[in-house]
């Protein structure tokens, strides 16, 4: 996974209030100014003026941190002293706890990482304590165990970032109801990837199966296809496996009515979950990027609380 971006998190400078539209970016300097005068009331400092205030903001003592959380919804102005914080970012919304997108991905990963590490330990143990068993049946399920997990990966990353980029599609209109209408509508549909991609599809114009190769497609289809199998059949092959076109690139681990797996074949698998984690994410930022400045616009000029400076300090603060 690439290094974390803190993406919730947008440092406010000239760079990013170039983004908006004129209208919208002489109103938010007016938030921010007025966060700023508050800011030096309350430690008794001189101001900058407005212009001052917005020029070089890089090089300022206090910097400004526009906080735009996708999966709670929140929306703060965070300030950083740079004489007494040196982290350089923050790295978590402070309401729900979320952080990048790659710090959620890899939330998921770790829960497989601990399961795979204690297991395969526990069968290298076996190995030496039971020389003659064949490895096949003893790690039987351990494996189907590993691969379930991954999928379960895959099922929440689909479902968390669908319903994140929803409600930022919709302008940060966030609630338990708008949560329990998507929930219900969508249901089960993010364990098979199918159903996920055509959601993602009439919801967002995303297509995630164009952007990835036809192999990954098919090893993410075949994993939930495994899958279900393991929890609806007790991981048994039934019909209905055999005549889909997974039975086809999988029956070499087909043993009678048996789907053994082994080592290679859950790191061929981990291997695609990164994969896949890694061009989810991508999507995920581009579009979140893409949604987020009309939900920062939005969530201010609907704030009949805010109160904004009718004029400018001219007092410089050093």
């Amino acid at each position: 996974m690439k290094k974390s971006s803190n993406e919730i998190y947008t440092f406010i400078d000239e760079s990013f209030l170039g983004q908006f539209l004129d209208m919208h970016r002489e109103f938010l300097e007016r938030v921010y100014y007025s966060h700023y005068l508050s800011l030096c009331e309350y430690l008794g400092r001189k101001p900058l003026n407005h212009q001052d205030f917005f020029t070089n903001m890089v090089h300022r003592r206090f910097r400004f941190y526009q906080l735009c959380c996708p999966y709670c919804g929140a929306m703060e102005i965070v300030v950083q002293d740079t004489r007494r914080e040196h982290s350089g970012s923050y790295n978590y919304c402070p309401h729900c706890g979320r952080g990048s997108v790659e710090e959620v991905v890899s939330k998921q990963l770790s829960r497989f990482t601990r399961i795979s590490c204690i297991s395969n330990a526990g069968i290298a143990l076996c190995k030496i304590k039971q020389p003659e068993t064949d490895i096949r049946f003893l790690a039987y399920d351990i494996y189907q165990m590993q691969l379930i997990e991954l999928t379960s990966i895959l099922e929440v990353v689909l479902r968390d970032f669908f319903e994140a980029l929803f409600h930022m599609s919709y302008l940060g209109v966030k609630n338990s109801y708008t949560e329990k209408i998507v929930h219900k509508f969508t249901g089960n549909d993010f364990m098979l990837i199918e159903k996920a991609n055509q959601h993602y599809k009439k919801a967002f114009d995303i297509d995630i199966k164009a952007s990835i190769e036809q192999s990954l497609w098919d090893d993410l289809v075949d994993m939930t296809n495994m899958r279900n199998t393991m929890i609806h059949n007790n991981g048994m092959v039934d019909e209905r496996f055999r005549n889909s076109k997974t039975f086809n690139r999988v029956k070499d681990y087909v043993d009678g009515d048996l789907l053994i797996l082994n080592q290679d074949v859950i790191h061929h698998y981990h291997e695609s979950i990164l994969k896949i984690a890694t061009i989810i994410s991508d999507l995920f930022r581009s579009n979140y990027q893409r949604l987020r400045n009309k939900v920062i616009v939005l969530h201010y000029f609907s704030n009949p609380d805010i109160a904004l400076p009718t004029e400018d300090s001219s007092i410089q603060d050093k």
